[in-house]
């Protein structure tokens, strides 16, 4: 796509007033325009603010906090150029500070437009700003600053932050720095490396500092999904009465846990893996999969067990782990992953920061109270960290139920037609921060859960039957097969519910 930017100096007067006149440009701010006259001009300038800023701030480097982000951030965009100067933009302020140009190491943007390397902006972000109004200080403050060189030591290293303070101190002059900003900053990252004692008011550099460092990203989304629970007031009590109707439920609930896992069985051959002990010689570790599930959502006394403290919470994470996966012992059961780990494109935490990120995620689930937010939020909290090399899924699910159970309320029993949509609505949350489709389809599941007769296994199996419980997710979804609504005997009755 060519360049729909002209600027003023480039046309005589009259004729950038003729081409207004026609509408073959629109003004974008003084001396700007664009040839885009039907665009949104903020999409425009988004695309565009590289070509804008190297023309109107020749030498410019994209520094102070916007080196963070590089590019405009919450509407503005620091940098540093031959002048003094700001300009409004459709979208963001551009701030400009007479400094030096790009240096060794910065990064060519286009344009003219460079990046501040991770030394030298470092080393800018010392620098102490004042807000002035409503637009934010140029730099960043010593908790934001310590915040970002913990996010370097979990995306770098911490060998390469220790590198990039090194070189930092040769810029100093160059960067007019003084021995105290130079100070400042060996103080936050030997804070990060353990050399020093942190004194940072950064939540995330006090855990770095004491060993126990944390996902700041996800941290930031487990705030987003508690305070979208904290508004949902929806309950699904257990009623005693129903307990005959229930017998079952555990060995389903178990069944398609691991069916949605690729562990799969048809239910005559679950049956006799969990009833009949009968495990098939071919399969001995799928087997022992379903079987140990079961004997961990079928104990209520232990889905009961409360946890006092966050290492409490981990030894039952790593004790109903070690249960789960008790026969993949190549699997490492209840010991947390040595090396990162991904579905598809979603990499989830670091290994070196499980640890911390489960133990600040716990204090998250113990400020909710009732049993439906614990248990959506448990479930993503597992999901989300992935703590172990194998069965995270299985084990969130196991973690979720028990809240519930805990909580006298009903469990959710996610079937297979429902695998794409419980995924889906997981990655949604994990990708695009929407909490609300994770806590929409976990509340219909448990509505179906609920109005199913679990009494015995015949009868339950009719009615997965009859439901499309069993079908093939992707197969339903070409077919345009639901989960059907199990109160009726007749699906052709069924009210269709979205899966």
């Amino acid at each position: 796509m060519d360049n729909p930017i002209i600027f003023a100096e480039d046309l005589p007067d009259s004729t950038i007033h003729d081409r207004v006149g026609r509408e073959e440009l629109v003004r974008l701010a003084r001396g700007i325009y664009s040839t885009e006259v039907t665009a949104d001009p903020i999409n425009v300038v988004r695309r565009s603010w590289r070509e804008i800023v190297g023309r109107r701030f020749p030498g410019a480097v994209v520094t102070d906090r916007s080196a963070v982000w590089a590019q405009p951030h919450d509407g503005y965009l620091f940098i540093t150029s031959t002048r003094n100067g700001t300009l409004d933009l459709p979208g963001f302020t551009v701030v400009s500070r007479k400094g030096p140009g790009p240096l060794d190491r910065d990064i060519a943007m286009g344009a003219g437009v460079h990046l501040a390397s991770r030394p030298r902006a470092l080393l800018d972000n010392t620098r102490p700003t004042r807000k002035r109004g409503k637009r934010p200080p140029a730099t960043l403050s010593r908790a934001e600053l310590a915040d970002w060189i913990d996010h370097l030591c979990a995306i770098d290293g911490a060998d390469r932050v220790g590198e990039y303070r090194d070189s930092a101190e040769g810029l100093a002059d160059a960067l007019d720095a003084s021995d105290r900003r130079v100070e400042v900053l060996n103080e936050l990252v030997g804070a990060a490396l353990g050399t020093r004692d942190s004194t940072s008011a950064s939540a995330a550099m006090k855990a770095r500092s004491a060993g126990v460092p944390f996902d700041q990203s996800r941290m930031t989304r487990f705030e987003l999904l508690a305070n979208h629970l904290r508004d949902v007031v929806t309950t699904h009590p257990a009623l005693g009465v129903d307990a005959p109707r229930r017998a079952t439920l555990p060995f389903w609930e178990a069944y398609f846990s691991n069916f949605i896992e690729g562990t799969e069985f048809t239910p005559d051959e679950a049956e006799r893996i969990v009833f009949g002990g009968e495990v098939p010689a071919n399969r001995p570790e799928d087997a022992h999969d379903v079987l140990r599930t079961y004997q961990l959502v079928s104990d209520e006394a232990e889905l009961r067990r409360r946890t006092a403290s966050a290492d409490e919470f981990i030894d039952l994470l790593r004790s109903w782990h070690r249960l789960i996966l008790g026969g993949r012992p190549n699997q490492r059961p209840g010991e947390f992953k040595l090396h990162p780990n991904q579905a598809g494109n979603s990499v989830f935490v670091a290994p070196d920061l499980v640890e911390g990120t489960l133990r600040h995620g716990y204090e998250i689930l113990e400020s909710l109270t009732t049993p439906t937010q614990r248990g959506v939020f448990a479930a993503f909290l597992v999901a989300e960290i992935h703590p172990f090399d194998d069965g995270n899924g299985r084990l969130a699910r196991a973690v979720m139920n028990a809240e519930f159970v805990a909580g006298d309320e009903q469990r959710a029993v996610i079937p297979t037609i429902s695998r794409n949509y419980y995924l889906r609505s997981l990655r949604r949350l994990s990708r695009q921060d929407r909490p609300d489709l994770l806590v929409t389809y976990l509340d219909r599941v448990r509505r179906w859960t609920a109005q199913m007769d679990w009494s015995t296994l015949p009868r339950a199996r009719q009615l997965l039957d009859q439901t499309n419980a069993f079908a093939d997710a992707n197969d339903a979804e070409d077919r345009g097969l639901h989960l059907l609504d199990p109160s009726t005997d007749d699906p052709a009755l069924a009210t269709r519910q979205q899966t």
